[in-house]
């Protein structure tokens, strides 16, 4: 058997390739974990570290059931959600790499309608997709802002909700609405939660503990595979759109390269000016998540956030 191993992750050449199942957890689209796997199998990324990556997207959120059955090895999932379904649930979900250093969930309105500010929501509509976020009161409480002077519809995920004038305030995803609401021909005031101190986190590539100890070292190799790709994202932008763009044919090319811009720069903010290993997590980013979940009521205090993080995967791809 030949093997080459260089870079900092380390490359393996190897004519007996492991087999592994990456479910993204929603559509083809530019989301930084999908994009990273995508360019990582095209690239020959993967094949180098002596793997084969079978792709496929989930439709409704089967990507998490299917996962912990171990039909599926590795997934991605906001950070939130696995603490919430490892409390509620009792089940085993565990992050193995941290992608968005600050969360998914920001909060939109038209500039035509003169919200400056928090405190301008007051007397306002808001509108949320399925449920009320905790960012949501977590905001309103930074700014001393009276909740019960704000009216919450349930308004589901179509952004044109805001531009019909049937909301004021909308929360969005800040990778997705804010440019699709820009390419209807309208001006946006965005508030992202993590500038104002509140303690978000957002998507992570997921495993369950008995796949982590079952296929260790084949997700040790996916991992140092999707890194690389990630650097080679940041070097060779317009050509990783292209493959993006395979993917996912249907989409638009401008809008994908808003996601991956704003996905990308959610992977390096706040980070330490001496930590430069992407995707590693620190005890105190998942603590401060709990606590300020559970003071919003969007979290049980029961929950042991220690079980729901390694970066022992991440730790073998740097120490390479």
């Amino acid at each position: 058997m030949i093997s080459t191993i260089y870079f900092a992750c380390g490359i393996i050449s190897d004519t007996n390739h492991d087999s592994i199942v990456f479910m993204a957890g929603y559509k083809a689209q530019a989301n930084l974990p999908f994009a990273a796997v995508y360019v990582a199998k095209e690239q020959g990324f993967y094949s180098q570290q002596g793997i084969d990556v079978e792709i496929r997207h989930a439709s409704s959120g089967e990507h998490i059931p299917l996962l912990l059955s171990g039909k599926v090895d590795i997934a991605t999932a906001d950070a939130s959600t696995i603490l919430k379904r490892n409390s509620d649930l009792n089940e085993s979900l565990i992050a193995i790499a941290l992608l968005g250093r600050t969360g998914q969930q920001g909060f939109m309105s038209l500039e035509s309608s003169q919200i400056k500010d928090i405190k301008d929501w007051e007397g306002r509509s808001f509108g949320y997709k399925v449920s009320i976020p905790p960012e949501y009161f977590a905001l309103l409480s930074k700014e001393g802002v009276d909740s019960n002077q704000i009216i919450p519809i349930r308004v589901g995920f179509d952004p044109r909700i805001l531009t019909e004038g049937k909301v004021e305030i909308l929360a969005v995803y800040l990778s997705n609405e804010p440019n699709l609401v820009k390419n209807m021909g309208y001006d946006v005031t965005i508030w992202d939660p993590s500038d104002y101190g509140i303690p978000t986190l957002g998507l992570t590539f997921v495993t369950n503990d008995t796949l982590l100890e079952k296929k260790k070292d084949t997700l040790v190799k996916f991992m140092a595979a999707t890194i690389e790709a990630i650097d080679y994202i940041k070097n060779n932008y317009e050509y990783s759109l292209d493959i993006v763009m395979k993917y996912a044919p249907n989409q638009d090319r401008s809008h994908m390269s808003y996601m991956l811009t704003t996905e990308l720069e959610a992977a390096e903010k706040f980070r330490p000016f001496d930590q430069s290993k992407l995707g590693w997590m620190e005890d105190y980013m998942w603590e401060d998540l709990v606590d300020y979940l559970v003071q919003y009521d969007a979290l049980n205090e029961s929950v042991n956030y220690k079980d729901s993080y390694t970066n022992k995967l991440l730790k073998e791809v740097y120490d390479r």
